[in-house]
């Protein structure tokens, strides 16, 4: 299925009736972003947990992009862009609703924070990090409309739109050559806080300090995941603050959040 997509939803909600026997059934844990549960007792909050993330994927009928002949959807080339409009809506989230890991969707009461995060990724032209602002961001870097992006030219446009973004600001830094220098991380606040100072109770952060997302790109292998990796990639998901990973090939990517044993 070429599709972005909750890689383990996807498996979760295949067919209407079966959410629970696609889960295992004998004692298992998984770890979803930063929680641990363990099955079949947490069956239900995992199921929760998962229909609570936001899910982007591909569509159709969405208004042109680069003019009335431009593409009006996105099947084939849109995954990557959808994965990472996934991971920032998910930092979104922790960032600006009072949960924050732990908001669950509990319609029809929905904190209106919410509906404004959703808003900032709807496919239209004006909508922050829509697959027009995106794609055009892109076009801007080199890549042409219609164009597949890979991991780190997506994380390259979702830092420029962001450092654009003034309602509900934040930063997004792109660690490049597997390194984060924390020198790095301390200008960029810093070139956002006209009063370098600290205030009471702030824990010594600078005042005009914005939430923070750290996009690391990596090469884990040619052709698949050496699993030399696959341990290191597994504490990751363990991380409270984690957002997960974004991942895959041309017409083929997806947004993994977890992982339950090998898998």
């Amino acid at each position: 299925m070429n599709s972005a997509a909750l890689s383990l939803a996807a498996s979760m909600f295949e067919g209407n009736n079966s959410d629970m026997d696609n889960l295992p059934d004998t004692e298992t844990i998984l770890h979803i972003l930063g929680i641990e549960y363990k099955t079949p007792n947490d069956s239900y909050a995992i199921l929760d947990d998962i229909a609570s993330k936001f899910w982007f994927t591909y569509r159709t009928g969405f208004a042109p992009i680069g003019g009335p002949s431009g593409p009006t959807k996105d099947t084939g080339w849109g995954c990557m862009m959808r994965c990472g409009q996934m991971m920032l809506a998910e930092g979104y989230v922790r960032f600006f609703l009072p949960a924050g890991r732990y908001f669950r969707w509990r319609p029809p009461v929905v904190d209106a924070s919410y509906w404004d995060i959703l808003n900032m990724f709807i496919d239209k032209r004006h909508s922050s990090y829509s697959i027009q602002q995106i794609v055009q961001m892109g076009n801007s870097e080199g890549k042409e409309i219609g164009q597949w992006f890979g991991p780190n030219t997506i994380a390259q446009v979702l830092r420029r739109i962001a450092s654009n973004e003034f309602e509900r600001p934040i930063n997004v830094h792109v660690a490049m050559d597997n390194t984060l220098v924390l020198d790095e991380i301390r200008k960029l606040f810093q070139t956002h806080s006209k009063a370098r100072k600290t205030t009471k109770n702030s824990n010594d952060k600078p005042a005009g300090w914005k939430p923070l997302i750290i996009i690391i790109p990596l090469r884990l292998g040619l052709t698949s995941v050496n699993t030399e990796y696959i341990d290191q990639l597994k504490l990751c998901f363990r991380l409270p603050q984690t957002l997960g990973c974004i991942g895959g090939k041309p017409s083929h990517a997806h947004y993994f959040i977890g992982y339950s044993g090998s898998e």
